[in-house]
């Protein structure tokens, strides 16, 4: 007589042969230029538990049995979407602290008309619903996983994913809900580690760390104040270097504050600001290399802080989601962190130009301009072609 199991293999076996004879397989194919990735995270003692949904499209490398019209073979497909589930979704998300491996609950196909995950609790439920004569392409993942995690984290947990690697730009939405009825909703775009009910002190270093990060990455930014600073030095004006530097921080700062009302800011947002501080920039390397006159230079420092406030805004507003509630201990912490990489690169540029001669400083002042606005000349025109890409 022979056990329940292996009958049920067998006829999984031979409902495999036979998807071969009448299906092809998805090997793999292009990556998935959106996607859009939808999960619930929630607190359950000793564990989070996810609802996580990914279009199917945006799996790759995993072999799935499709008819030649392109419907997935749903009886044959089990063994195939359980290893895309595993790798491409639960396997992609760590926590720190994490006591264990994560643990597989459920894989689930979802037409595109299913609402399931609209909800917490219909997405923990499940919904199966028919994907019959639905094209593979528009079918979605649904993955149900926990991971144990320590019990005396006082409700903060930190978790990281790579649901990033699905698609060329990928937007990752996670709605968190802790066991005291906490909801913290976060947007992430790309890979980027969350903090789940984050205190003040995690999100305070946590933004300073961004604000740095941001400022570093900028090297037009830094190539702007390091070109007022040459302007302060050339002119032996040192001592109004904090001045200049009150009204750029006191301009960037009422720049972010007003346009942090806006949400979702434009792809081509990012362009336009490019354009702009490589703009001034060559306006102050021009200004550094020609003339030994101060041309308004607080004007120069207060339109800088406008531009890198419009610039560096848009980093923060999709950071902000991750502060857990604290949105002015994140925006005053990213504006810190900013800061100090900007007051660093000025202080040091004045503290290298202080023991050079004046004619040797005049000789370095109009090299090292020459050189800035060089690269800013063509980082402007490439901006211009990227801002152009958006509207042709």
């Amino acid at each position: 007589m022979s056990h329940p199991r292996e009958s049920r293999w067998g006829v999984q076996v031979f409902l495999s042969l036979a998807a071969l004879c009448v299906s092809g397989f998805v090997l793999g194919h292009e990556v998935e230029e959106h996607v859009h990735v939808r999960a619930y995270v929630q607190e359950e003692g000793d564990q989070l538990a996810f609802a996580v949904r990914v279009p199917l499209a945006s799996i790759r490398d995993i072999q799935l049995p499709i008819t030649p019209e392109g419907y997935l073979v749903e009886d044959a497909a089990e063994m195939a979407l359980r290893q895309a589930a595993t790798l491409w979704v639960m396997n992609e998300v760590s926590a720190a602290g994490a006591t264990g491996p994560p643990r597989l609950k459920s894989v689930e196909i979802s037409p595109p008309s299913d609402r399931s995950f609209d909800d917490a609790a219909t997405a923990f439920a499940g919904n199966p619903l028919s994907v019959d004569r639905i094209n593979w392409r528009h079918l979605n993942l649904d993955v149900r996983f926990d991971l144990p995690v320590p019990g005396d984290t006082g409700g903060m947990y930190q978790i990281e994913s790579s649901w990033w690697r699905l698609g060329l730009e990928t937007e990752i939405s996670i709605t968190f809900l802790g066991a005291d009825g906490f909801v913290q909703n976060i947007g992430v775009h790309g890979g980027k580690r969350v903090l789940l009910r984050p205190g003040i002190t995690a999100v305070t270093g946590m933004f300073i760390a961004t604000g740095i990060l941001s400022a570093i990455d900028s090297w037009m930014s830094l190539a702007l104040v390091i070109s007022i600073a040459l302007g302060v030095s050339a002119l032996d004006l040192r001592r109004g270097w904090l001045a200049l530097m009150f009204y750029g921080g006191l301009a960037m700062g009422l720049t972010g504050v007003t346009l942090l009302g806006l949400q979702n800011f434009p792809l081509w947002f990012y362009s336009a600001s490019g354009v702009f501080v490589g703009i001034l920039v060559l306006w102050l390397a021009l200004e550094n290399a020609i003339s030994q006159h101060l041309l308004r230079r607080p004007v120069t420092a207060a339109l800088g802080g406008i531009v890198l406030g419009a610039s560096l805004t848009a980093v923060l507003d999709a950071t902000l989601p991750l502060a857990g509630g604290h949105f002015t201990i994140g925006g005053l912490g990213y504006l810190l962190g900013v800061s100090l990489v900007y007051g660093f690169a000025g202080l040091i540029t004045l503290s290298l130009t202080s023991f050079v001669p004046e004619k040797q400083l005049r000789i370095i002042i109009v090299v090292t301009s020459v050189v800035i606005g060089h690269a800013a000349w063509h980082r402007v025109f490439d901006e211009i072609e990227n801002l152009q890409s958006y509207f042709i």
